[in-house]
């Protein structure tokens, strides 16, 4: 896919302004800053990230280069760090991470991570959300299930499942019915940290 993103989602001409006056949360492992962002980036708690993975997704929104294009580089970026630096986190800090985003005003929360796993808690703070307009979008799951992982799979939610770049779903990525969109998920230029 490389740096075709905008090209395969049939985005053409100037973007740059897309996502002007959007806030989009993302609960991850945190976001460093890059050129690539022009300094979009605000963070509630530790400011950095600690794995890479916050900083990657973060570029696929907010990228403003020919190399690292995002879909909306005209939008801001709330960082707020729910993952350690494995990846790794919990039902409790997710919620807590989409209960911070609700006080803060995002318009969108993204969330690249997910359970197998129901939580009461993590339900209830996806509720919050919905109920106060906040667009969630998060990922079906990388384990090639026929089961979309939560978030994903809680109603309101957008689940997203990856494909290549010839729009075939890749094996690793969950798939079943409450699956609302598909994107690029391999070999896209991303920055790191």
């Amino acid at each position: 896919m490389g740096n075709n993103l905008l090209d395969w989602l049939g985005i053409t001409g100037d973007n740059s302004a897309w996502g002007t006056g959007v806030t989009i949360a993302v609960l991850d492992t945190g976001v460093s800053a890059h050129a690539a962002f022009g300094g979009k980036i605000s963070a509630l708690g530790a400011a950095g990230d600690v794995n890479g993975h916050g900083t990657a997704v973060t570029s696929m929104i907010l990228g403003n280069t020919d190399l690292l294009p995002g879909v909306a580089p005209g939008s801001s970026i709330l960082s707020i760090q729910v993952a350690d630096s494995a990846g790794y986190s919990d039902s409790f800090k997710i919620a807590e991470g989409i209960l911070s985003a609700i006080d803060a005003g995002v318009d969108i929360i993204n969330i690249s991570m997910g359970s197998s796993g129901d939580s009461a808690i993590l339900r209830t703070a996806i509720q919050k959300a919905i109920e106060a307009g906040v667009m969630i979008i998060a990922p079906t799951g990388n384990s090639g299930l026929n089961q979309v992982f939560y978030p994903a799979a809680y109603k309101g939610v957008i689940a997203v499942g990856a494909v290549d770049r010839n729009g075939t779903a890749l094996a690793f990525s969950n798939y079943g019915h409450s699956v609302a969109e598909a994107a690029p998920g391999y070999g896209l230029n991303s920055c790191w940290t």
